[in-house]
């Protein structure tokens, strides 16, 4: 896994959060919280993000590492969480990838820096690798939500 080259502000890209590790040290492969090892600080810990998701690069250029967002499926039960935090993502720019079957939104509460290397490239469904990129507005808009979720909105112009 890495990309191999130095993502832009905005690109869509695959990122392998990890997994949680139940009180044996074994990976869960489930979503069985019951198992979890919350003293296991090696591992992730609810509510952490887990698992391999798709992201948009926020910034790609922290020496060795990149900012963050993740891109999911599953909307927030949390009304007042998706309306301040959560940027719809479009369908059209993952028109030519495994991803363009339903609605997903850009959580910018679960802003994170990872390292390189757990990014990978996109795999259109043929095999071919693709590189996909939000509009400029979208990164805009997902900017703005992730200034809001650091509790900065005092920074933004009325």
């Amino acid at each position: 896994m890495s990309l191999g080259y130095q993502a832009k502000v905005g690109e869509i890209v695959h990122c392998n959060f990890g997994r949680f590790f139940d009180t044996d040290g074994d990976r869960i492969e489930d979503d069985d919280l019951s198992a979890v090892d919350y003293s296991n600080f090696d591992g992730r810990i609810p509510p952490e993000i887990i698992k391999r998701r798709l992201v948009m690069i926020l910034n790609p250029r922290l020496k060795g590492s990149s900012l963050v967002v993740p891109i999911s499926a599953k909307e927030d039960e949390d009304v007042d969480i998706k309306r301040k935090y959560h940027v719809e993502f479009p369908y059209d720019p993952l028109r030519f990838t495994q991803y363009q079957d339903r609605q997903r939104w850009v959580k910018s509460n679960i802003v994170q820096t990872v390292s390189n290397q757990r990014l990978d490239k996109l795999i259109r469904p043929n095999g071919n690798f693709i590189k996909v990129y939000a509009e400029a507005e979208l990164v805009k808009q997902v900017q703005i939500a992730v200034i809001k979720a650091i509790n900065a909105q005092s920074l933004l112009a009325d």
